[in-house]
């Protein structure tokens, strides 16, 4: 009798830990979905290292909020790729799909509920440039209406500035903004305090003044909503250990 009952409580302990040993098995080989996340030429926040409006590989993208990103999945120990597009193309796409991203994206009211949000990544400004040496008396949006605006389509500085009256005329290539406003068919560009001048070297321009600065923003890496809340509070959890570290900063540096 002895021998039975030891049989049973052996067996029940074996197949406890039978159940045990599966359960971490199949804990340990979950497959995460690799991350898809698409960004577009900002300088020095993401840009392409062959100059191009598009790159297909994380390879190929660097500046301050994609050094964050890259270092960020790598440390949640999460899949991605990353790729480089036209702005409009990547905010869409972010939102078709669970484990789409998109950055670097500014976090506003009408924008919320569209994304979750991993960040911030880092700050930025939004500037209205105008030629060096130009003489501008402006000291709020209402003055910005009097001059001819350029932006760029998608970009939330201009579209502020439509929403607020001013005449703003977009085009897809940011860069060719510098262009127009040299060539003098527009007296402003809509552009960030990095970026504006980095294009301005870029192209053999001097560097365009800054005329107005209008706004401060934090930008985000925002992922799809149907996108697994644990992966965005990982994500948020391991950046806030980065910059507690100093990771954050020290990549920031790099670039100015």
């Amino acid at each position: 009798m002895r021998v039975f009952k030891f049989l049973i409580s052996h067996s029940f302990h074996s197949l406890l830990l039978a159940l045990f040993l599966c359960a971490g098995s199949a804990s340990a080989a979950e497959k995460v979905e690799t991350f898809l996340l698409v960004t577009e030429n900002y300088p020095p926040y993401n840009m392409s290292m062959n100059n191009s409006e598009y790159e297909h590989s994380g390879d190929q993208i660097y500046g301050v909020s994609a050094d964050i990103v890259k270092m960020l999945f790598e440390r949640a120990k999460l899949p991605y790729n990353m790729k480089l597009r036209a702005w409009h193309y990547a905010f869409e796409h972010a939102q078709r799909k669970a484990y789409r991203g998109v950055f670097s994206t500014t976090r506003t009211e009408e924008r919320e509920s569209m994304f979750q949000w991993v960040g911030p990544l880092v700050e930025d400004s939004w500037v209205a440039f105008s030629r060096p040496n130009e003489s501008m008396s402006i000291t709020s949006i209402e003055d910005l209406k009097k001059y001819r605006v350029g932006g760029y389509k998608g970009d939330i500085a201009s579209e502020y500035l439509i929403e607020k009256g001013v005449n703003v005329s977009l085009i897809d290539d940011d860069t060719l903004n510098l262009k127009r406003l040299y060539g003098k068919y527009i007296d402003l560009w809509i552009s960030g305090p990095y970026s504006g001048p980095y294009y301005a070297k870029q192209a053999g321009y001097p560097s365009p003044q800054p005329a107005y600065v209008f706004n401060q923003a934090e930008m985000y890496l925002a992922l799809n909503v149907e996108t697994p809340q644990k992966y965005v509070d990982l994500l948020n959890e391991t950046l806030a250990k980065m910059r507690s570290e100093g990771k954050v900063d020290e990549i920031i540096a790099r670039y100015r």
